[in-house]
């Protein structure tokens, strides 16, 4: 048994089933103790948000219903009507008429007219038009004239709501409205030239309410103005005491964003969700009943309790999977690890797959492929190194017998005073010197720049006025940069050589030098010569066009090599060439001062 629990795949798998007990024990017990509080917000939450919806859905309605009472101040119509002097004339008749057509059409536009039982435009001249599903009748205007609260909803400057009335019309077939008097006046004329008067059936609320998800324990209430509904059965509206609505008041102005209150009386606990128009005022309240949290707490047991042996179930069958899926894997990665120690870095299958020690594995083989490659690239690097090294031995001559010999002939061409014999010699003497001592130095751009002169001085005896060359530097400071020695003299060479002399007239050669960011340094040599095609561009980068009969047989492919050996493949040279027309060579190097390490 000791021996057992020493392994670490027993240790991982008595752990994980111990920790995974633990977890769920607290969690059971944590659950316990916050689902009451949960389900209870949770339910007060989609109460609210039902309460919302069928409130908004009101509100759209009753606010097209008020729409109508604001548009008979602004029509035309309406306002020629009411404003009119004439009395039974045909002329009124006509006015009467178009008001009336306007009042109808509108209320068609808004699509309400079927909650409006009556509307009545009455003008303090007497004169009077009517619409809605209840047919007009002359008491109709002294009806609504006779309501006690007629005059003070009259004399208001916006809607007042009151609540539900008995309809008093004598034509009406419904029992209940909803009614609006407002004044009417004109914006050039403040004092009031008559009223309207809206009744709204009590369809424009239940019509929403009947989709509603209402539980049979619960209460439902409307509050209207000052008044308080029951209106739990969608039908009836039946009015009720107030004390409701001043709790909700005054638990309001304690919690401002609080849209339930809760209290405790000789019957128990009781919670009121509650939802109030920000356009209307009304305000829908819900009572939520305790055997609601009840029932809802006895499904999350029982579902609690399911989850529970699920969990339970699942651990013992991921204990009993982890010990089969885990050692054999591991014992594979084992030994592909001491393959590799043995210098052993072909690639195994068999130790990879889709899982967490897959990837362990994937990372393995990637890993010694990773190595083996950088061993292979190693050994192709230092194969480079030596062939370019011995390259730059084939091309060394002994330089004491040069030096030696180029000292006799200038001392013969001073004594004879030929000035051209005297500096021919000197920069060749000068290039020697240098090319002695290695072309993989570092020098600075200067120094490069020196020696390229050195090499046009010979040329320039040899090709008599044949090309001039040009300096441009974006920044003095660029005279400092770090260059490989030797650099720019065979791509000179080549512009000399196989661009400008094929063409059989005077060229110009530019050497541009720029800093393009930060840490990048260009150098641009251009020549106006034969140019090239794009075939014999790629001959040249691979080496295939070499002039081995002049001076520097080093070649544009080796000093590309010798950039990309020296600062990384991110470096090196690229062409562009259009034939018969220029060919461009540019250098991109790293921007580095010469006193920069």
């Amino acid at each position: 048994m000791k021996n057992y629990f020493k392994s670490l795949k027993s240790k991982i798998l008595f752990y994980c089933f111990a920790f995974t007990i633990i977890i769920l024990f607290i969690m059971i017990f944590i659950c316990l103790i916050t689902f009451n509080n949960f389900a209870k917000l949770n339910t007060i939450q989609t109460t609210n948000y039902n309460l919302q919806i069928a409130m908004d859905n009101i509100d759209t309605n009753v606010s097209a219903v008020m729409n109508i009472a604001h548009w008979a101040s602004t029509n035309n119509y309406v306002s020629t009507f009411i404003s009119s002097n004439d009395t039974y004339t045909t002329d009124l008749k006509f006015k009467k008429l178009a008001a009336q057509n306007a009042l109808k059409n509108h209320m068609y536009s808004l699509g309400v007219d079927h909650y409006i039982n009556k509307a009545i435009i009455y003008s303090e001249k007497g004169n009077s038009i009517q619409f809605g599903s209840s047919y007009g009748d002359r008491s109709d205007v002294q009806a609504c004239i006779s309501f006690p609260f007629f005059n003070k909803l009259k004399n208001t400057d916006k809607i007042e709501w009151i609540g539900i009335f008995d309809e008093p019309f004598y034509n009406s077939n419904q029992k209940k409205a909803i009614p609006i008097i407002q004044k009417i006046s004109t914006n050039y004329q403040q004092a009031p030239l008559g009223w309207i008067y809206i009744s709204m059936n009590t369809n424009i609320i239940t019509d929403f309410l009947v989709p509603y998800d209402f539980d049979k324990n619960s209460t439902l209430y409307l509050k209207i103005g000052n008044k308080l509904y029951d209106i739990s059965d969608r039908k009836n509206f039946i009015e009720v005491d107030t004390t409701l609505c001043d709790l909700i008041e005054h638990n309001y102005k304690k919690y401002k964003n609080s849209t339930y209150i809760e209290w405790n009386d000789k019957v128990g606990s009781h919670t009121a969700v509650f939802y109030t128009s920000n356009i209307l005022g009304w305000t829908l309240i819900q009572t939520l009943s305790n055997n609601h949290f009840i029932i809802k707490n006895k499904i999350y047991i029982n579902f609690l309790f399911l989850v529970t042996s699920g969990i339970l179930l699942l651990v013992i069958l991921i204990v009993f999977t982890m010990n089969q899926i885990i050692t054999h894997p591991i014992q594979n990665i084992l030994k592909q690890i001491n393959r590799i120690s043995l210098g052993d870095f072909s690639y195994n299958p068999s130790i990879e797959s889709d899982n967490e020690i897959g990837y362990i594995g994937i990372g393995i083989n990637k890993m010694s492929q990773d190595i083996q490659k950088l061993i292979t690239n190693k050994i192709e690097f230092e194969k480079k190194q030596k062939n370019l090294e011995l390259k730059m031995l084939q091309n060394q001559i002994n330089p004491h017998f040069l030096y030696n010999t180029l000292n006799t002939i200038q001392w013969m061409a001073m004594i004879q005073k030929s000035t051209g014999i005297t500096e021919i010699v000197s920069a060749l003497a000068n290039l020697l010197k240098n090319l002695s001592k290695g072309t993989d130095e570092l020098i600075s751009l200067q120094e490069e720049i020196d020696l390229l002169n050195e090499y046009c001085t010979i040329q320039q005896y040899r090709y008599a006025g044949l090309f001039t060359i040009h300096y441009y530097f974006e920044d003095p400071l660029l005279k400092k940069c770090k260059i490989i020695k030797f650099t720019l003299q065979p791509i000179v060479e080549n512009a000399i050589f196989h661009g400008i002399d094929p063409k059989g007239t005077t060229g110009h050669i530019h050497i541009c030098v720029t800093k393009p960011s930060k840490n990048l340094l260009q150098i641009s040599i251009k020549d106006d010569g034969v140019g090239m095609t794009q075939n014999q561009i790629k001959m040249l980068m691979n080496g295939c066009i070499v002039n081995k009969k002049q001076f520097n047989s080093i070649g544009i492919k080796n000093v590309d090599e010798r950039i990309k050996l020296t600062f990384g493949d991110n470096y090196g040279i690229t062409i562009h060439s259009i034939l018969k027309e220029y060919t461009e060579v540019i250098i991109t190097l790293p921007f580095k001062l010469k006193n920069q390490e």
